[in-house]
């Protein structure tokens, strides 16, 4: 039963679910740099106009996703009373899945399972297609989300862009590694190392082999603009050069990429969608 978990206060003291029975529970999963903060707003609403009648939130700040909650549990807390106003305690942060996942959401995800990547026509035409191949996909870990994406010769992807009108697609796989991920996203360049900067603000140093500069980067900075989009880092692409190189080729190809750099905040990028063993992700943009 639910009553039976505890949770971890921001300060650090326990809270025991036993103390909200017989009360509405909304718990929620949040992070402070993520496409959906803004859904705060709503929720704190929702709370003052239903705590009176027994509504609790339940707001479990995480992590894992994309590095979106990199900051303190303190730091979460001021963000969320600064910008949103909100008035319901945040606990400590905590995880969702592996092996430090929270007791809580282990009990949770055994109740109810996945059902599905949400809305919009991306979305409806990923589970379409996956269900193809598996009616239940969403319990099979063999199945290669990327590969089941774009199905054999890209029969299935070619068929979501030809349904969106020949809206482009990149399928990208996620990592909540965020090295991976930023690796990930700048495929199909090769990518020899990415070193994280800081992360409030995000930022990051990736190193390209120079013949794969151009393409790491991609035409008017559009492939380094979509993986900043789908990873929230401000990406710095810089050249790995061979001993054979002159300095003066090592300058002049430095410059072109700190140009192609700065065009990546001038370029749209159509829709992208990040791909995980458990889930779909649409960001459009």
């Amino acid at each position: 039963m639910i009553y039976d978990f505890k949770v971890m206060k921001r300060n650090g003291e326990e809270l025991s679910l036993k103390d909200y029975e017989g009360k509405v529970i909304l718990i929620v999963n949040t992070a402070t740099g993520c496409g959906f903060t803004p859904q705060y707003e709503p929720i704190e609403e929702m709370y003052k106009k239903y705590h009176e009648q027994g509504l609790e939130i339940l707001d479990i700040p995480c992590n894992q996703f994309g590095n979106q909650a990199p900051g303190s549990d303190e730091e979460i807390h001021e963000f969320c009373t600064l910008h949103y106003n909100t008035t319901f305690e945040q606990m400590k942060k905590a995880d969702v899945n592996g092996d430090n996942e929270l007791p809580l959401y282990a009990y949770l995800k055994s109740q109810k399972g996945f059902e599905g990547f949400g809305k919009g026509p991306s979305a409806m035409f990923m589970e379409n297609h996956l269900k193809k191949i598996d009616p239940n996909y969403s319990s099979n870990p063999d199945i290669d989300p990327v590969g089941a994406c774009i199905g054999e010769k890209s029969s299935r992807v070619n068929e979501i862009v030809e349904e969106l009108a020949g809206e482009k697609i990149d399928i990208v796989k996620y990592s909540e590694d965020p090295v991976e991920f930023i690796t990930e996203a700048l495929s199909p360049a090769k990518v020899v190392a990415v070193e994280i900067l800081s992360e409030d603000p995000k930022s990051c140093k990736v190193s390209v082999p120079e013949s794969q500069l151009s393409l790491a980067i991609g035409n008017k900075g559009q492939n380094a603009k979509l993986a900043a989009k789908l990873t929230g880092y401000k990406i710095d692409i810089k050249p790995q050069f061979d001993n054979n190189i002159s300095s003066e080729q090592k300058d002049n190809v430095s410059d072109n990429a700190e140009i192609k750099n700065e065009n990546q905040e001038n370029e749209s990028v159509s829709e992208s969608v990040i791909i995980s063993e458990e889930s779909v992700k649409t960001d459009e943009t």
